[in-house]
């Protein structure tokens, strides 16, 4: 029987869900000592990680509405049927309910599993799966947080975006990167009133704001609120209220910078998930906070322009490299 429309499905790795950072760490020196930690330990409940909050607010939608098709979790995790105890028990000891699980031994996303699960949203640490979704028109982060205590006991979930080349499309961000900000400005004046293409989290954002709307029409308090946060100012804020208006995506705040630190303002309103697809914002805001780094579609503009910068980067040091060794090479001949 095909699935009801209007349904939000998100699909987690079980390294957002718990916190798992000893055991990473365990891995990373010998992936048979993890094995054989994660099963002597099987029965001991993993922490609660970066996402719990997210997928712990979502499910309780479907508890306060006794509907529990409205939103759909599901799992996939990299373990077997050896560490995959410890990950089963720690779900069922949180008393957490997901629709579907798959554990498979290690093996990436596939577009086949993506289609499978119909998911709107990922939210994963593995960069290659959050580009294979990318890449197949599914929302996705790589998820980076602080290490810390996870437990998080506001009713209320809060999800802040940036704007451009994540609730919608990133070709004002690529005249930026090509003309500079006062190009950029030039641009957004001119353009105002036309509104900027979806972008990587623009259908997931309608269907989160549908969702909302049919609450607010049950008189059902919706325990997650959507902020948008971008370093948009002047008329660029203006092109970005229009396209909002357009895709029919809406915040509970919106929020233009014009240039000031994300990290900052993230921190005093106490957001709990940043998405942003520019390191250098979920970098420092990751010491606070958990963040998801949104990547570009691989052979976009944007791609190419990252791969690009990271050529030069990598020359130049290089050629730093060489400058130094011949430097080193001649002070100890003379």
């Amino acid at each position: 029987m095909p699935r009801p429309l209007g349904k939000l499905r998100v699909l987690v790795s079980s390294s957002v869900l718990f916190d798992m950072e000893n055991e990473h760490l365990i891995w990373e020196q010998d992936p048979q000592a993890y094995m054989e930690h994660m099963f002597k330990n099987k029965d001991v409940t993993l922490k609660k990680g970066a996402c719990f909050h997210f997928v712990e607010r979502l499910l309780s939608i479907n508890e306060a509405t006794e509907n529990k098709d409205l939103i759909e979790i599901s799992l996939f995790s990299k373990h077997d049927e050896y560490t995959g105890q410890r990950i089963e028990q720690s779900i069922k000891d949180h008393g957490l309910e997901f629709h579907m699980r798959s554990y498979v031994k290690g093996r990436p996303l596939s577009p086949n599993d993506l289609r499978a699960y119909g998911c709107d949203l990922l939210l994963t640490t593995d960069e290659t799966d959050a580009q294979t979704a990318i890449d197949n028109g599914v929302a996705a982060a790589i998820i980076h947080a602080p290490n810390g205590d996870y437990e998080n006991d506001n009713p209320t979930l809060n999800l802040w975006f940036d704007g451009d080349a994540v609730a919608f499309g990133d070709s004002a961000e690529r005249v930026y990167k090509d003309k500079g900000l006062e190009g950029y400005r030039k641009h957004e004046f001119n353009n105002a009133s036309n509104v900027v293409e979806a972008g990587p989290f623009t259908a997931f954002l309608q269907k989160l704001s549908t969702l909302k709307k049919d609450a607010q029409s049950a008189d059902f308090n919706f325990p997650v609120k959507m902020m948008l946060i971008t370093a948009r100012g002047g008329a660029a804020a203006h092109r970005a209220m229009n396209t909002i208006h357009a895709h029919g995506i809406e915040f509970d705040e919106m929020h233009y910078l014009g240039g000031a630190s994300k990290r900052d303002f993230l921190k005093e309103h106490e957001a709990d998930i940043f998405f942003d697809d520019q390191i250098a914002h979920t970098g420092p805001a990751s010491e606070v906070l958990a963040c998801g780094i949104v990547p570009y579609r691989t052979g976009s503009p944007m791609s190419e322009h990252l791969a690009a910068e990271a050529k030069k980067k990598r020359a130049l040091e290089k050629r730093r490299a060489t400058i130094a060794k011949k430097k080193a090479a001649s002070a100890t001949n003379n």
